[in-house]
């Protein structure tokens, strides 16, 4: 499933995320000159943001799953065989439900 593969591309860049850092470090470097610098800009908090975009991306997968169910064009297959497997990832985004 095209979904499954896009996660674990992300999971893949959340493991390297040091070394891509690392490597946009040395193939950028800020301009030197009158512009002020931003604060915070520390590499603790641009590995901490950029795993925490990861995270997000990944925890978006259980909606895009859940929302599938509600797809028209599959209400005919729940006839012969309801997606037992998205509902119960539907179950662990929605926990509530």
């Amino acid at each position: 499933m095209a979904i499954d593969n896009f996660e674990k591309c992300i999971v893949d860049v959340r493991n390297k995320i040091d070394d891509i850092i690392n490597e946009a470090k040395s193939i950028c470097t800020e301009p030197q000159g009158n512009k002020r610098r931003r604060r915070n800009n520390s590499s603790h908090d641009n590995r901490v943001a950029a795993l925490e975009v990861c995270d997000n991306i990944i925890s978006i997968q259980g909606h895009l799953v859940a929302a599938s169910l509600f797809f028209p064009e599959h209400f005919g297959e729940y006839c012969g065989k309801f997606p037992d497997n998205k509902l119960e990832t539907t179950c662990l985004v929605y926990p509530e439900l």
